[in-house]
């Protein structure tokens, strides 16, 4: 019921657009305060051990399931010419991840879309 655009291609018909705004999260700064929440898959989709995406193991990806509820800290930002970009989160406290390590590598935008992260006020 959405109507046509010049391509003939239906657009999505938007209810509420008033309240739209509303829900936009927030941007990332450097030493914003973040919960990790639950995987938006079966794994985290948006947080990563390393930037090296095509070497990504499914034991790691398995072992971070455990992260849930950990508290992080934005310690670094790291953007790319496509206007997308990851936050470079270290622990506060206990070690993340596979293998002991004190890094991850989040997908700003899209993590934050997913509530893979949440922003602690």
């Amino acid at each position: 019921m959405g109507r046509k655009s010049l391509n003939r291609k239906k657009e999505a018909v938007v209810l509420f657009p008033q309240e739209q705004d509303l829900h936009q999260p927030e941007e990332l700064q450097i030493g914003t305060t973040l919960r990790i929440g639950r995987p938006s898959n079966r794994y985290y989709q948006y947080i990563y051990t390393s930037l090296d995406f095509l070497n990504q193991k499914l034991s790691d990806l398995s072992s971070m399931l455990d992260l849930e509820g950990h508290l992080v800290e934005v310690t670094g930002m790291i953007h790319l010419k496509d206007g997308s970009g990851f936050a470079i989160v270290e622990s506060k406290g206990d070690n993340l991840g596979p293998n002991n390590q004190n890094r991850l590598f989040v997908d700003r935008f899209k993590a934050l879309k997913n509530h893979e992260i949440i922003i602690e006020h």
